[in-house]
């Protein structure tokens, strides 16, 4: 079964400056030894990394995100967008809320504020 993908109505890509990528935890484990150097190694062979990012929108777009989000995804869902470091295909899922904010001095302009995992 395939993904669904980011709707083609909305920005294709986040706000110039906005993307942030961290990891999502510490992937390297340290072992102490009774002699000797401490031991350091993996944790996991792969490594999830969150994604905070933004998007420019109007109230009609804000519906389709909320849409896609709530009933395409039902909330829990992954889909495929593009990854902002490579711009290869990427697949998220959203780890809480959207967050918007309409921008100063445009009615029909918001900033929508995604924080994404990156799952593969």
């Amino acid at each position: 079964m395939t993904n669904p993908v980011w709707p083609s109505t909305l920005q294709q890509a986040p706000d110039l400056g906005s993307a942030q990528y961290e990891p999502v935890a510490e992937n390297i484990l340290v072992t102490q030894m009774e002699t000797g150097a401490p031991k350091r190694r993996r944790r996991f062979t792969a490594m999830p990394a969150k994604l905070t990012c933004s998007i420019t929108c109007t109230g009609a777009q804000m519906a389709t995100l909320d849409t896609f989000k709530s009933t395409t995804l039902k909330d829990t869902g992954v889909f495929d967008w593009v990854d902002v470091r490579t711009g290869a295909a990427a697949t998220y899922g959203f780890l809480e809320g959207i967050k918007y904010q309409q921008q100063d001095g445009f009615p029909d302009q918001w900033t929508a504020t995604l924080s994404l995992i990156k799952v593969a």
